[in-house]
């Protein structure tokens, strides 16, 4: 692993800031939470910009070496599959794009084709239906390594299905939740970070 200070610093200053309106939340969360919990093998739902997809990439590039590092994005759009290729090309870290519904992806079989058994995180920033987030959170969880990450984006009333699903599936399950030490700007959605506790 290289130095998480410095890589820190170099992923902030690649950061394209003005991007995407979840620049503040993601631009800043994630690069510290990958770095904190040692999140090499990362699973993200919903592309849409490419803003997430660009900081988890650029985060797994600065932090670990590139046999280490592997991103499964998935996105129902072909457009934002696209703009997910485009930024991942140049930063030689594991990567696959799979567009395609997330509710349908059979995430075990691709982990395996990269080789992975595991993901230490997890992003949700797909559908905002119930249901899909539902089938999301349960398609995802059972690939989760105990101690790894959940983060789910738009936990807020603005976005029911999100909230009640999240609050479902937490009431159940009883992961811990972790501490976001920031005011959200008004710009962004706020999120939950679960952890796999067992």
């Amino acid at each position: 692993m290289n130095d998480p200070r410095l890589a820190l610093r170099h992923i902030y200053d690649h950061i394209e800031w003005d991007r995407s309106h979840a620049s503040y939340t993601f631009g800043f969360l994630l690069p510290g939470l990958i770095a904190a919990h040692r999140c090499k093998t990362i699973i993200e739902i919903g592309i849409a910009d490419a803003f997430t997809t660009n900081v988890i990439g650029l985060s797994l590039a600065r932090l670990y070496d590139p046999e280490e590092a592997t991103l499964l994005s998935c996105d129902n759009t072909e457009s934002a599959c696209k703009r997910a290729e485009a930024v991942l090309a140049p930063l030689y870290i594991g990567h696959r794009v799979h567009h395609q519904d997330s509710h349908t992806m059979d995430w075990k079989k691709a982990l395996a084709e990269v080789g992975k058994h595991h993901a230490d995180m997890v992003l949700i920033d797909g559908s905002h239906q119930y249901e899909v987030v539902r089938q999301d959170i349960d398609r995802t969880r059972r690939v989760l390594r105990t101690r790894g990450l959940m983060v789910l984006h738009d936990y807020a009333p603005e976005y029911p299905g999100v909230l009640n699903a999240v609050n479902e599936f937490q009431a159940q399950a009883h992961w811990r939740e972790l501490f976001i030490p920031y005011e959200p700007d008004s710009a962004s959605s706020p999120s939950i970070i679960l952890q796999r506790c067992q």
